[in-house]
């Protein structure tokens, strides 16, 4: 069952494998492997995740007046 908290879990572990500036799909392999997760699953999981932090960013921008409101 995917839960938001998956969702996180896969964008903050990319984050950090490529701030640390390694081979990312080397260490996306590994970690999914540990994790008992298909890549798939974790590459779609960091995609739904960057999209729902997207719209959050652009709603809280719009509350603040620092963008055009959407179409």
């Amino acid at each position: 069952m995917l839960t938001a908290k998956d969702e996180l879990l896969a964008l903050k572990t990319y984050a950090r494998i490529r701030a640390a500036g390694g081979d990312a799909e080397a260490s996306i392999a590994e970690w999914c492997r540990l994790k008992g997760w298909q890549e798939s699953t974790f590459h779609r999981r960091r995609v739904r995740a960057c999209e729902k932090l997207a719209v959050a960013k652009n709603a809280a921008d719009r509350a603040q007046g620092r963008c055009a409101p959407e179409a």
